[in-house]
């Protein structure tokens, strides 16, 4: 996706790119570029193997999908963009841009992470990957599609979630051989230390950008913990904690996330 003016960025307004997780899309931001395209250019992209992408010869790794993105920002000349992730959008957006740091001008994060995951302190998150990335798992998955199903009751605190929005998150996986994309992106949480302790390191890069931190109070696998890193990392952050929100914020609350990306940068990053 691709929406909103591209006058803008002429005018100084620079544009949003937006990066989904496991196991979402960009569909997870349709609320918050409704309210936030009429201003700005709003990039979302769709990791291989996720919504409407093309389907890999196999599942990607978290450093395959970096190059991916940080190919499609040089394609996309994008020479300045603040970048909004949740989830893997966050350690893979962060990876891409170290290709051009200098183009990376603020930074919204949403319950993400950008180092490996630790040891007690991160059990569920280790709990997580250990079970959704297990051959049982994917089993269940590619017989009744069990991990999306699960992950969206779980993580989602939003009741009821309406048939039309339920399909946008099932529509990408009705082929099973996608769902096995779901389960490489759960394993890769703690098979990926190596891609993940480099993103943690190079994070001094870009530790002078300004930084807002959305964050679901009431998310099962991503806490406090992380929120409290990231402004630990950052030399200059607002931080918005949202009570009764899930993992998917974007999801469970697209209206006070985006009134608050539009009013940070009226007074941020432009």
């Amino acid at each position: 996706m691709d929406d909103g003016p591209a006058a803008a960025v002429g005018a100084g307004r620079l544009p949003l790119v937006f990066l989904h997780g496991n196991p979402t899309s960009s569909f997870l931001y349709r609320g918050v570029i409704r309210r936030l395209r009429p201003q700005r250019r709003c990039i979302a992209p769709d990791l291989p193997g996720f919504g409407r992408s093309s389907t890999p010869p196999r599942p990607l790794a978290p450093e395959a999908h970096a190059e991916v993105i940080a190919a499609l920002l040089d394609a996309l000349r994008l020479d300045a963009y603040v970048l909004v992730a949740h989830d893997w959008g966050g350690p893979i957006g962060l990876a891409a841009a170290r290709r051009r740091p200098q183009a990376l001008r603020g930074l919204v994060l949403a319950n993400t992470f950008a180092w490996p995951v630790p040891g007690v302190a991160g059990w569920r998150l280790r709990l997580f990957s250990l079970l959704a990335g297990s051959a049982a798992a994917a089993l269940a998955s590619r017989c009744c599609d069990a991990f999306l199903t699960l992950g969206l009751r779980i993580a989602i605190r939003r009741r009821p979630l309406p048939a039309a929005v339920l399909d946008g998150y099932r529509g990408p996986f009705r082929q099973r051989k996608r769902r096995a994309a779901m389960h490489h992106m759960a394993r890769a949480l703690l098979g990926s230390r190596a891609f993940l302790a480099a993103v943690e390191r190079d994070l001094v890069l870009f530790r002078d950008q300004p930084l807002l931190l959305c964050w679901g109070e009431h998310d099962p696998f991503i806490g406090a913990g992380e929120r409290r890193r990231f402004a630990a990392a950052f030399s200059q952050h607002e931080t918005l904690s949202i009570p009764h929100v899930g993992h998917f914020v974007p999801e469970d609350a697209p209206e006070t996330m985006a009134d608050a990306v539009s009013a940070w940068l009226q007074g941020g990053p432009c």
